[in-house]
């Protein structure tokens, strides 16, 4: 659909072939999953601060109970991105502090 939608993303997930944004939906009001191959249409990377997660929140808790999906050993991924994408995807990790390799 053509619905805007304002989030605070707190992760990216891999489930089930697809990747998902776990984020605070301010439409919703919760923490809920984005299909990430169903967002359309233009992200804009806005200047207002996150909505910040509930200091109970772990997204291992969080996908056990939203995917059924159980903790496992780390890995390494490498993602590949258009090069319309990945400046936004750089700047968005790096503004909140969700990668240690920004400069």
């Amino acid at each position: 659909n053509d619905d805007m939608y304002v989030v605070s993303p707190y992760r990216l997930v891999w489930s089930g072939e697809f990747y998902y944004l776990i984020a605070y939906s301010e439409k919703h009001s919760k923490i809920v999953p984005f299909r990430m191959d169903r967002i359309g249409g233009r992200l804009e990377i806005m200047d207002e601060e996150i909505v910040p997660a509930p200091e109970d929140f772990t997204v291992a808790d969080y996908l056990t109970d939203a995917f059924s999906i159980r903790g496992g050993d780390k890995a390494q991924v490498d993602l590949t991105f258009h090069s319309e994408v990945i400046a936004q995807f750089t700047i968005f990790y790096c503004r909140n502090r969700l990668s240690s390799n920004c400069i």
